[in-house]
């Protein structure tokens, strides 16, 4: 089904100028990047593709490349002990859980080696402020690390941290592999998010929903005419179809759309849901060539899609990305939850225009009032 995108965030521990800090790494579910050799976007470390390839390959083939956006909302720290972290939120993000505890996790992924992990420096500190945040939690939380880490631990350090275990608000979880962490993500076939789409991307009965919604009812909706409505019920359709069934509803879909396109050339949202049933199909250059279309109509999905596109496919051109936050303020103007999300998140990556942390949490603080939920 066509599903809003799942993100997650793991903490992770640092020793910055000597004392350990908490940092965190944020994953969304992103598909339009999928089977893309740059499946990870939105940072800057050029070995998080590494671990993520690493840690994804024991996973089946249609996995390995599922794309994902990843932001580190602290950078300035170096090393490789963030991979444990970063692994466990991209599982986590690709595979979620109904109910997931608060997760901090400090170990390295080891290049070559498919999940395992490597013990990791400066483990007695970056206890110390695990603890602490066990101290301060208001929930009990989950700590991931590297067993060769426990057992090489002072006494003093493992005793701390099997008294706060004892208490029942820490849960210790010391591993040599990732695959003995699975609990903490769902599996394949239990995960909602296995074919999940990006946060602009509704269920297509939310589609349906908001096309009645936003053009003020049944009679705005049958003058759009019969192009829409064919075009809408193939996408609904496709939602609703599984298994073997789905290849058929995809093409269904794709001719529905496209015909609809014909008709109606001049109607934004028409051309967004074709944009979209062609990215479904695989047809990456026609979905561009029509979310570019429906955002110059001004319809605001297909605003907040393409700007997205024009910014994951230049991230650190101010050009491209200038133009990209143009499209995305006329979707934010419209009151599109989306723009402003990706909006923020271009402002926290900060390549093209400079980290801005004013701005990003802004604009969240926008989505939070529309939609209620914390998007941080």
């Amino acid at each position: 089904m066509i599903r809003r995108a799942t993100t997650e965030t793991v903490e992770f521990p640092v020793v910055i100028l000597g004392s350990a800090v908490l940092a965190s790494l944020r994953v969304e579910r992103m598909a339009m990047l999928d089977g893309d050799g740059r499946f990870a976007a939105g940072h800057d470390r050029a070995e998080a593709l590494d671990v993520l390839i690493d840690a994804r390959a024991p996973e089946p083939d249609r996995e390995r490349l599922s794309g994902v956006f990843v932001r580190f909302l602290r950078k300035d720290f170096s090393g490789l002990s963030y991979g444990l972290a970063l692994a466990l939120a991209d599982k986590r993000a690709r595979h979620p859980l109904e109910a997931a505890p608060r997760l901090i996790a400090t170990g390295e992924i080891i290049n070559g080696g498919e999940g395992r992990i490597a013990a990791i420096d400066g483990f007695e500190a970056k206890a110390r402020q695990v603890l602490e945040a066990c101290e301060a939690a208001a929930e009990p939380l989950a700590f991931a690390f590297p067993s060769a880490n426990w057992t090489q631990a002072d006494s003093e350090t493992r005793q701390a941290l099997k008294t706060a275990a004892a208490t029942g608000r820490l849960s210790l979880r010391p591993a040599d592999h990732l695959s003995e962490l699975s609990d903490l993500w769902a599996s394949a076939d239990e995960s909602p998010a296995a074919r999940s789409r990006p946060w602009l991307w509704p269920s297509a009965a939310a589609l349906a929903a908001s096309l009645l919604v936003c053009a003020g009812g049944a009679t705005l909706w049958w003058r759009h005419g019969q192009p829409l409505r064919a075009c809408e019920g193939a996408v609904i359709a496709l939602d609703a179809a599984q298994g073997e069934a789905r290849p058929a509803k995809v093409a269904a879909a794709v001719e529905a759309c496209a015909a609809a396109a014909r008709a109606r050339p001049d109607d934004g949202r028409i051309l967004f849901l074709t944009g979209q049933v062609h990215h479904e199909n695989r047809g990456y250059a026609l979905a561009d060539k029509y979310w570019k279309a429906s955002a110059d109509l001004g319809d605001p999905d297909g605003q907040a899609t393409w700007g997205q596109r024009l910014w994951l496919s230049a991230p650190d051109d101010k050009a491209v990305v200038g133009q990209a936050l143009s499209y995305l303020q006329r979707a934010a103007d419209q009151g599109s939850p989306a723009a402003m999300e990706i909006m923020a998140d271009i402002y926290i990556d900060g390549r093209a225009t400079g980290v801005d942390v004013r701005k990003a949490e802004a604009m969240l603080a926008r989505v939070r009032a529309i939609t209620g939920k914390d998007s941080s």
